[in-house]
């Protein structure tokens, strides 16, 4: 099992699971300033805002309705 601490930066690493939650996004190593700042336009702030979205998964499956050959392109729904 990998330990999620591996993903944070040090500066939340020591702080309990439920304290890193909470953090900004911005604590995530990869997550760039204008990242967060993209993801708190779509009002994703916290750690636990981008655990629980479902925007990803949506932004997946309209992905895969424009694949060509699909109903959905073929009839310009997506």
């Amino acid at each position: 099992m990998t330990d999620s601490r591996e993903f944070i930066r040090a500066s939340s690493s020591t702080l309990e699971l439920s304290a890193i939650l909470v953090q900004p996004t911005l604590e995530l190593l990869g997550v760039s300033v204008a990242a967060a700042n993209a993801l708190a336009e779509v009002g994703i702030k916290t750690i636990f805002d981008l655990g629980t979205s479902n925007l990803f998964a949506t932004a997946a499956s309209v992905l895969s309705m424009t694949a060509s050959g699909g109903t959905s392109a073929r009839f310009g729904l997506v």
